[in-house]
């Protein structure tokens, strides 16, 4: 944080990038200072994940609205992407996969979280974010084949989950990217 407030200070102002730098910082310090704090609670991490519930229900609701109402703030709107209240669908996938991380627990497994995994997939299909599906489809395994114990699916249940969720995702993207003009064809 000290290198981006001090390059902007010696600098005169004359550096355009030392101001955008020193307000992304300060901020992603501020994030991490306040989580640390929140965390220091012992009731910390369960705030911490109704929270991340919460935002991922908004920008999932969001995501969805985009595509049937116009969104004035979508840069991308004329070309079929939704961005929710992001200004970037690819930022938009981003934040669903993270908050989709902080919100689910990978340690169990039951049939609500894997229904928000699955919803919050088909949001960051609607994103047409190609680096998202991959990262959403990435989620959704781990999900299905990282947990062990008591509180998960069969072994067969997890596979045929997994091959049918695989598949799904598959189809939904054939299908966005399909009814999506983006011009990959010039």
């Amino acid at each position: 944080v000290l290198v981006p407030f001090l390059m902007f200070f010696t600098s005169g102002g004359g550096n355009p990038f030392a101001w955008n730098s020193v307000v992304g910082r300060t901020s992603f310090f501020a994030g991490f200072a306040g989580t640390s704090v929140l965390l220091l609670d012992p009731n910390g991490p369960r705030i911490l994940r109704r929270a991340a519930r919460i935002s991922l229900a908004i920008a999932v609701a969001l995501n969805f609205a985009d595509l049937f109402f116009e969104n004035p703030v979508n840069r991308a709107e004329g070309t079929g992407r939704v961005a929710g209240l992001y200004s970037d669908a690819n930022g938009s996938a981003a934040a669903i996969g993270t908050l989709l991380i902080l919100s689910v627990d990978f340690t169990k497994q039951n049939a609500r979280d894997l229904l928000v995994v699955g919803v919050s997939c088909l949001a960051i299909i609607a994103t047409q974010s190609r680096s998202g599906i991959a990262f959403g489809a990435l989620v959704l395994m781990a999900y299905l084949v990282l947990p062990r114990g008591a509180e998960t699916f069969s072994g067969p249940g997890r596979l045929g989950l997994g091959v049918t969720a695989m598949l799904g995702l598959a189809v939904a993207a054939f299908l966005f990217f399909q009814g999506a003009d983006i011009g990959w064809d010039e």
